[in-house]
């Protein structure tokens, strides 16, 4: 799955300037898992981020992208992965609930509240692409202070393309107030590599 036309925006004030409405980032936990999610909302576009932690990060970590022809339905969405996950969510101006279902069958409830103001809570994300391979990292912050992240690295150079998964960690420990930037390290392919992440909201299209 390629990322053709992703916008990244790293501030709302940016984001309502451009002519849009205000985004809604919501972060939670995965029930029963340590595994992590974001969601964002904006107009009819919903945007998705479920990641493992240390013991699911490889069957629980997936982007639920929103494509040309996506649209929320009243108070609830449904999203598909590439990777063969499904979300199911309700949301309301104070929470977002729902279930995963991993490619497995298991289903697994997810609870996720808005971001906190002047808050490091948030969904955090580095992408970079050239002619041999694209990077797409994606960190979450809870309101709790939990984390979870990881790197999907998409090899472009061989005959048919391959996708490579780590989990990430942060390279110091989480600051005390609201931050745009946060450090991650992750080990891919033998060798070790540390970059910022920029706290965003993504409105990627397939």
């Amino acid at each position: 799955m390629q990322f053709l036309k992703a916008i990244f925006l790293t501030s709302l004030f940016l984001l309502a300037g451009l002519g849009f409405s205000q985004a809604t980032i919501f972060v939670g936990n995965i029930d029963a898992s340590d595994g992590k999610i974001a969601v964002v909302i904006e107009d009819s576009l919903v945007l998705a981020y479920t990641c493992g932690g240390n013991s699911t990060w490889e069957t629980q970590s997936s982007w639920f992208l929103p494509t040309q022809d996506s649209h929320l339905g009243q108070g609830s969405f449904t999203l598909s992965s590439g990777a063969g996950l499904t979300l199911l969510g309700l949301y309301s101006s104070e929470t977002a609930t729902g279930t995963l279902t991993l490619t497995n069958g298991t289903s697994l409830s997810w609870t996720a509240k808005p971001v906190q103001q002047d808050s490091v809570a948030g969904l955090y994300l580095f992408n970079k692409k050239d002619d041999a391979k694209e990077d797409l990292v994606g960190l979450i912050v809870t309101n709790e202070l939990q984390v979870a992240g990881n790197i999907r690295r998409i090899l472009t150079g061989l005959s048919s393309n391959s996708t490579l998964f780590q989990p990430v960690g942060l390279a110091q420990a989480l600051p005390t107030s609201a931050t745009d930037t946060l450090t991650v390290c992750y080990t891919l392919e033998g060798q070790t590599e540390c970059n910022e992440v920029i706290k965003s909201t993504i409105i990627p299209l397939e």
